[in-house]
């Protein structure tokens, strides 16, 4: 009878176990897109665990429909060094394409955004604007050769129907200064993923 009740409770415990572990498993399944500040930061871990399996969906459900990347004024029609003229822009599907294809070439991300800890301020309506924030990105091609974004990005948000808030606009502002040639801008690391 004892071996019985033993049975009866480590099942009753492994089944507990599997529950919560089933339930946690689920709950990752989702960024949290509760807040711009959230929303910013899953854009941020998106691409520094790249290489997770939903790294990219992450990011995917961070962009807004009618997203736009605006690159550095003093960056457009700059050609990079694989033959690519620079935009002023790019719409929500070209955007996450580089970001795939950079996900799938990339040898390592590293992407800090200033501020998260502190929060981007709290949102009145269904917008929101976060100006001037830094950003720093270290990105390695291969082993040696890599490219460093470190300067100040806009960023815009909008609150969903499903109460989700998400990146409406992007504008980058990194583009080193004329007498400056320490930082890559983050638009012109993005283009060199443009196919």
């Amino acid at each position: 009878m004892r071996n019985i009740v033993r049975l009866i409770i480590l099942t009753t415990i492994t089944i507990i176990f599997c529950i919560f572990i089933y339930c946690s498993e689920d709950e990752t399944n989702e960024p949290n897109l509760t807040s711009p500040t959230e929303t910013l930061r899953e854009f941020m871990n998106a691409h520094n665990n790249y290489k997770e399996p939903l790294a990219y969906s992450f990011l995917e459900q961070t962009i807004n429909s009618d997203f736009t990347f605006y690159f550095d004024p003093k960056d457009v029609g700059k050609w990079t060094s694989k033959g690519y003229q620079i935009p002023e822009s790019w719409g929500r599907d070209e955007f996450l394409q580089v970001c795939k294809n950079m996900f799938d070439k990339a040898y390592s991300i590293s992407f800090t955004i200033a501020g998260l800890d502190e929060g981007l301020g709290e949102p009145q309506g269904n917008e929101f604007t976060a100006n001037d924030v830094q950003i720093n990105i270290l990105l390695y091609i291969d082993q040696t050769r890599g490219y460093q974004a470190i300067g100040t990005v806009d960023w815009k948000f909008k609150k969903d129907s499903d109460n989700k808030w998400r990146i409406s606009e992007i504008h980058d502002h990194t583009s080193p200064g004329i007498f400056s040639n320490v930082s890559t801008p983050y638009g012109y690391i993005l283009a060199l993923f443009h196919e």
